[in-house]
């Protein structure tokens, strides 16, 4: 976030606003995608198909240890 607030700074330089905006609007983005997106996915995931994630449904037993799967 400190980027988003340091570009700021370009705002007063009429040749660098798009640039400024481009990059402003890209941080809070990836930082929302980051910190808040990518999470919720991985939880719903995780608690609605737990075989996914460890890479059990490919031999259809999602109760299967994931060690099983290299032996």
């Amino acid at each position: 976030m400190s980027v988003a607030l340091g570009t700021l700074l370009l705002y007063t330089d009429p040749l660098f606003v798009g640039l400024a905006t481009s990059l402003i609007f890209g941080t809070v983005t990836s930082t929302g995608l980051t910190l808040l997106i990518l999470p919720t996915m991985y939880y719903r995931i995780a608690t609605t198909h737990p075989g996914w994630l460890s890479g059990n449904v490919l031999n259809g037993n999602a109760d299967a240890q994931s060690d099983e799967l290299w032996s």
